[in-house]
């Protein structure tokens, strides 16, 4: 829980100002836009560590039987 709440705080510190940035320069369709990518990219990792999570929990299962 510690590594999950410390990358919503950290997406959150630089997420929301980077936002701002892209709105400020180029317009709320871009910021719109931004915030989908990372949206996506968070998806996509989430995806990707469920399976290594799966694994390891898989083999800590196993070392307790």
């Amino acid at each position: 829980m510690a590594c999950l709440s410390t990358a919503v705080g950290l997406g959150r510190a630089l997420g929301v100002p980077a936002a701002g940035l892209i709105i400020e320069e180029h317009g709320p369709r871009w910021g719109y836009a931004f915030t989908l990518a990372c949206g996506c990219v968070a998806l996509v990792v989430g995806v990707l560590g469920a399976g290594r999570l799966r694994v390891m929990s898989t083999a800590r299962l196993a070392r307790a039987v």
